[in-house]
């Protein structure tokens, strides 16, 4: 008798002791997955965050051509200087706008800042294959498309680009 109980009490004392591990790895496995769940959450609210920084800042450079499509639209033989009067302010307000351009007829004809990037002047763009694309679709479309990334030159780094159609307003 003497030897059951103690039978019984090892018996017991093992299912308390696999009880306790089992309650221990249940609670361990609960809160492993607890902290993956608040890390994805607090994941995705970083990401959305930087998510809205990129598209403010993006939409705030998409503007520049906005702003610039209507005044050329309506002055279809803006001059060099003009172009920079207009263009500087605006390349000023936004770093990282690498350039801003103006093709007349899909031949770039004014560039700001001139520094370094004339040799870019006459550039016929509908004949470079990796522009060709997204030109068209702007012109189909009637709105600005982005494009890229692309590398235009094998030195430089990969660029997104704007491309806004502009259309001469009929004179009156």
């Amino acid at each position: 008798m003497k030897n059951n109980n103690r039978y019984l009490a090892l018996g017991a004392a093992f299912a308390t002791f696999v009880l306790f591990f089992v309650t221990l790895f249940t609670l361990d496995h609960s809160e492993q997955k607890r902290h993956q769940i608040e890390l994805h959450s607090d994941t995705q609210a970083h990401l959305s965050m930087l998510r809205a920084k990129i598209e403010g800042a993006l939409n705030a450079r998409l503007h520049i051509t906005d702003s610039l499509a209507a005044y050329v639209s309506t002055h279809p033989e803006i001059d060099a200087a003009e172009f920079r009067e207009l263009a500087g302010p605006l390349y000023e307000r936004l770093p990282g706008v690498q350039s801003i351009r103006l093709a007349r007829d899909s031949v770039i004809s004014h560039i700001y800042p001139e520094g370094g990037l004339e040799g870019d002047l006459g550039i016929r763009l509908l004949d470079k294959p990796k522009l060709r694309e997204p030109i068209l679709r702007a012109i189909e479309a009637k709105k600005t498309v982005m494009a890229g990334p692309i590398q235009l030159r094998p030195d430089a780094p990969k660029l997104l680009i704007s491309r806004t159609p502009i259309f001469s307003s009929p004179t009156v």
